[in-house]
């Protein structure tokens, strides 16, 4: 099973589009396609600055929490973990 959204068209309809798959798990290999902004959020201190470029980097998803659809994934070039959610990201290998 396929998840969209859907973003507006120029004429002001909208557009659905493709961004992941609901039965991603953890193993899986996958790319990011979407560079985040910041590393995160820490109350009282802000936006932590992103040290690392991860778009079009390969990962592989190491934890779930699926009621918010947001994956943490391991970056191993880096030894980084990042929680994207599926639009940020494509699978490249299904962990078996």
């Amino acid at each position: 099973m396929k998840l969209w959204f859907f973003s507006p068209m120029e004429e002001g309809g909208m557009l659905p589009r493709q961004i992941g798959r609901l039965s991603v798990k953890v193993g899986d290999l996958v790319r990011c396609i979407w560079q985040p902004g910041t590393a995160g959020h820490v109350k009282g201190v802000g936006c932590i600055p992103m040290k690392y470029r991860i778009k079009g980097e390969l990962g592989v998803i190491v934890k779930q929490r699926l009621e918010v659809d947001h994956h943490s994934i391991l970056f191993p070039r880096f030894g980084y973990v990042h929680t994207l959610s599926p639009g940020a990201f494509e699978v490249i290998s299904e962990a078996s």
